[in-house]
């Protein structure tokens, strides 16, 4: 009969590293399929309903206040506002 191995403290330790990247991996990918699938189904909507482009912004940067109430550095990402033939206009 063979005798059972115990796994020693640092076996264990890399074993919950691997697990813990592993699985931050796999949420990684979801959500890069998620922003791609996104993606596509603007891409489809505007071209079904005639979408333009009427605003574009920058991405900026500057002091503002944080969700805690101080005064921190705030980061203000680029945005397109596009008007549809349904009469309805999309920031993105």
């Amino acid at each position: 009969m063979a005798k059972k191995r115990k796994m020693d403290y640092y076996t264990k330790m890399r074993l919950q590293v691997f697990g813990i990247i592993g699985v931050a991996a796999l949420a990684m990918a979801g959500l890069v399929a998620y922003a791609v699938y996104d993606d596509m189904q603007w891409s489809a909507y505007a071209t079904e309903n005639d979408c333009k482009v009427i605003a574009k912004t920058e991405p900026t940067t500057g002091w503002g206040f944080t969700s805690n109430g101080k005064v921190g550095m705030v980061f203000i990402d680029a945005r397109v506002t596009f008007h549809c033939a349904d009469g309805v206009d999309y920031t993105r």
